[in-house]
């Protein structure tokens, strides 16, 4: 039996941060990782991409991962793909409107990278 690869976008503009997630993800079966480094480029790659999961940045320049964010969900193709937004924002009134989506995930940077493995893991489940 052939498992279909998945697709995970990570858009964030520290390439160091983007290194880590894939080296985490590496370790995943059947998971691919295409890398963003702003939101911009983030959109461009997802709509070429098609990714299974999208791990956002919220903190970064040209459109940050908020302004992203909205796009990607008024976007019918979009609406209910998986986000896990990245985020050292504490500001909750920023943040709190995304949580009302079912289909969206935070996960506090720095974060544990066996944590960020298993929300992955979860959210396209992943046997584990």
């Amino acid at each position: 039996m052939t498992t279909s690869r998945k697709k995970v976008v990570t858009v964030d503009d520290d390439s160091s941060i983007r290194m880590l997630i894939k080296s985490a993800l590496r370790g995943l079966a059947a998971v691919d990782v295409i890398e963003a480094g702003d939101g911009l480029e983030g959109l461009q790659t997802i709509r070429r991409e098609q990714p299974d999961l999208v791990l956002l940045d919220v903190v970064m320049p040209h459109q940050d991962g908020i302004e992203t964010y909205y796009q990607l969900r008024k976007d019918p193709a979009y609406s209910s793909t998986p986000i896990i937004m990245l985020t050292a924002v504490k500001d909750n009134e920023k943040l709190t409107p995304l949580l009302q989506h079912s289909h969206t995930e935070f996960l506090a940077k720095p974060f544990v990278i066996e944590v960020l493995r298993e929300k992955v893991r979860s959210l396209l489940k992943l046997d584990a």
